[in-house]
């Protein structure tokens, strides 16, 4: 399943990703805008184990982008 931009809702892969900056903008929004929705679905007790896991593997993905982002070569 994917979302309204072709990126599939599970597991975000950004291994081998080499995009502009201006792309690295557009991707750390749509993660933002991802991982604020996951939140708001998330239950205040006993979250599924499936919903923490897509949480963590999409605020690694942001870290990660935001990393290469800062570097001197962007995200290239």
């Amino acid at each position: 399943m994917k979302d309204e931009t072709g990126t599939p809702l599970r597991g975000v892969h950004l291994g081998d990703l080499s995009i502009s900056e201006k792309g690295c903008a557009t991707k750390i929004r749509e993660l933002e805008r991802r991982i604020a929705e996951l939140r708001a679905r998330l239950p205040k007790h006993s979250a599924p184990t499936a919903m923490m896991v897509e949480l963590d593997e999409l605020e690694d993905a942001l870290r990660r982008l935001r990393d290469r982002l800062g570097h001197a070569d962007g995200c290239r």
